[in-house]
């Protein structure tokens, strides 16, 4: 059995796939089996992934005759294939660095306590180019550090997308979800993904370095999600899903809720009455009254005196305190 198994979903990203099975396929640590799927697409994909076929380290290559309507399920059939300790899923139009998975393998293996390890990245425009580093969490005095995953999940998975990047991370293969719901979105089951996982119990890993290189670009999944607005909606399901597994108390569900309300407010400008921010406003108006209200919660809950508001994130999430590794 292989240590890792990669796992490529594509949709029609054939200028860029090429690039993503590439960087795999010269990774440093060479124990993994690379299993390659395709959404029907339309754009050539299959003609690249054909040449793969008898590649030693493709253990298989499965196409889908109709399109599934959601990249998530493409991951759940992946995830079925995988035979490794350890699985990553290796989104098609991004890359990597050739010492990922060495250095992933490496932290996962002397930490049988944590489910995932996860780094920053590089943002890369469509012709690779860099555009900045993005850091998801910010500690500058260490390289590594590792959270508990309660306070992970309260602190910084459940107020944004912390994970926003599958490419970024490395997950033990027996702390997989069972449940499946997040094959039901078609923008945010990633996020959904990640929140059952930690709750599960496992710890986390952040290694402060940029070893992914996370594309953005006008056909991507993200950037269809912001146009449409849809993404907002699925962010309101998710949270209440979110809620029902971990059940925090009503001071974090008011505070969660209004800072992602305040960034949904914020991406909309001026458009917040028109367009498609207006089923967006209407759907969070259905579930909370009074969406000002819980906006100004929010505020005032960042902004209470630093020691108040640690005892309130200990008393009502049983704070784990993170540690360097």
């Amino acid at each position: 059995m292989p240590t890792v198994s990669g796992i490529v979903p594509n949709y029609c990203h054939a200028p860029y796939l090429e690039q993503r099975i590439e960087s795999i396929l010269q990774q440093t640590f060479q124990d993994f089996e690379l299993i390659l799927l395709d959404d029907c697409s339309t754009d050539g994909s299959r003609e690249i992934l054909e040449r793969y076929r008898n590649h030693p380290k493709v253990s298989g290559i499965f196409y889908n005759e109709r399109n599934s309507g959601s990249p998530f399920k493409q991951w759940k059939k992946g995830l079925s294939k995988a035979t490794g300790d350890y699985v990553w899923i290796a989104e098609s139009d991004d890359f990597s660095s050739p010492c990922f998975l060495e250095r992933c393998v490496r932290i996962l293996d002397t930490r049988p306590d944590c489910s995932i390890v996860f780094t920053s990245s590089y943002i890369v425009d469509s012709h690779s180019r860099t555009i900045r580093e993005e850091a998801p969490v910010k500690y500058p005095k260490h390289n590594q550090i590792r959270f508990g995953s309660r306070f992970f999940l309260n602190r910084y998975l459940c107020p944004r997308h912390t994970i926003y990047n599958a490419g970024m991370a490395l997950v033990r293969r027996s702390a997989l979800p069972a449940d499946d719901n997040y094959t039901q979105y078609r923008y945010c089951g990633d996020w959904l993904f990640w929140i059952q996982i930690v709750s599960g119990g496992g710890n986390v890993v952040y290694l402060a370095e940029p070893l992914n290189y996370y594309r953005v670009h006008d056909s991507n999944t993200t950037a269809e999600s912001i146009v449409t607005g849809r993404k907002h909606i699925e962010t309101l399901r998710i949270l209440e899903e979110t809620f029902r597994l971990i059940d925090p108390p009503l001071i974090c569900r008011l505070s969660i809720a209004g800072n992602h309300l305040l960034r949904i407010r914020n991406a909309a400008g001026s458009h917040w009455n028109e367009g498609p921010y207006l089923s967006v406003r209407l759907a969070w108006r259905e579930r909370y009254r009074h969406p000002r209200m819980i906006m100004f919660w929010h505020k005032v809950f960042k902004d209470l005196p630093r020691s108040f508001s640690r005892y309130i994130r200990r008393e009502s999430i049983r704070h784990r305190p993170d540690s360097p590794l």
